[in-house]
């Protein structure tokens, strides 16, 4: 069975798979970035009204486990997760396509 790489070989030129490459990383860091932006309002409105995590954890009605993944922008965020941050934080999400 062929890898993936060996079927852009085949495919593509060494240019056309940098590209694509480039592409995918652009996309990667900018969803990373989406993420931790979450994280930070989050964390950033923990401190300004001196919560801890159990309180947030309660606030969000969210396990251990994802409050965590939230907190450290490890997790892949639902519309439903971040309308609930916004509503906890007293902010409105806004996406802006840039």
């Amino acid at each position: 069975m062929k890898s993936f790489d060996d079927y852009l070989k085949e495919n593509y030129t060494q240019a056309e798979i940098d590209l694509i490459n480039q592409r995918a990383l652009q996309k990667a860091n900018s969803y990373m970035e989406f993420k931790n932006s979450i994280a930070y309002a989050l964390k950033n409105y923990m401190e300004e009204k001196h919560i801890g995590f159990s309180e947030i954890k309660k606030e969000l009605g969210t396990s251990d486990s994802q409050t965590s993944r939230i907190l450290k922008g490890d997790t892949n965020f639902t519309a439903k997760t971040i309308f609930k941050i916004a509503e906890v934080i007293g902010k409105s999400p806004r996406i802006i396509f840039e």
